[in-house]
């Protein structure tokens, strides 16, 4: 907020035969006007543990090193607040082929998401939105977020980036620094980027983006600017 800068002048004038006299007062309230900083998004793991913590060892090596396509979900997995959250990666080069994203219950069963691109791809962001493509998470369960990608120029098959993902119950965040400062990840990006129906996304906050991933363990020279 801007501090409220008042200023009150008094002027006293008389004047007299022969003569003329002038007083001026100045009463100034409050400090000058500045932008106070805003408040620093740092991720901080959720206290009841990532999802990677609930599940068997057997299962933990879906968790994937960053490599072409890189899936912004911290190790260990990521905590969402909100019902339909949107789950974002990065394809960290230009390709040609087919990309498709999808969220599978980590119990089994069929896709509760899923998007599938094709053609030129382009390097940057690009997001699972659930509220435009699938049905709300149910609280307590976990699922599995995985991208393959098939570069149709050499047949290649890229191994999928996969990771967790959790919805919890509790009070939904007011902003990024909020759900940050509580483990509700996904909550957190939401605030800092904005997706399209497309599939592409962006970055609305530079700075809050780049705190939020750098305090979460990822490097940002991964990431295509």
């Amino acid at each position: 907020m801007r501090s409220v800068l008042r200023t009150i002048i008094l002027m006293l004038a008389a004047t007299a035969v022969g003569s003329l006299g002038a007083l001026v007062f100045i009463w100034t309230t409050g400090a000058p006007d500045q932008d106070l900083p805003a408040t620093k998004i740092v991720f901080v793991p959720p206290a009841a543990g990532a999802p990677a913590d609930r599940i068997g060892a057997g299962t933990r090596e879906i968790l994937s090193a960053p490599g072409v396509v890189q899936i912004l979900i911290p190790e260990g997995g990521g905590v969402s607040l909100a019902a339909s959250p949107a789950l974002l990666w990065s394809l960290n080069a230009p390709k040609k082929g087919v990309m498709r994203a999808e969220l599978v219950p980590l119990s089994g069963g069929a896709p509760v998401a899923e998007r599938t691109m094709s053609g030129d791809l382009g390097p940057g962001l690009y997001a699972l939105d659930l509220a435009m493509t699938g049905e709300p998470l149910a609280p307590g369960r976990i699922y599995e977020f995985k991208v393959l990608l098939a570069d149709e120029n050499t047949g290649e098959l890229f191994v999928p980036a996969k990771g967790l993902v959790e919805r919890r119950e509790g009070r939904l965040a007011e902003d990024a620094a909020d759900a940050a400062s509580r483990g509700a990840w996904f909550d957190a990006l939401g605030f800092v980027t904005e997706n399209d129906p497309s599939g592409r996304a962006r970055v609305t906050d530079q700075t809050g983006f780049g705190d939020l991933l750098r305090s979460a363990g990822f490097k940002l020279d991964d990431l295509p600017q």
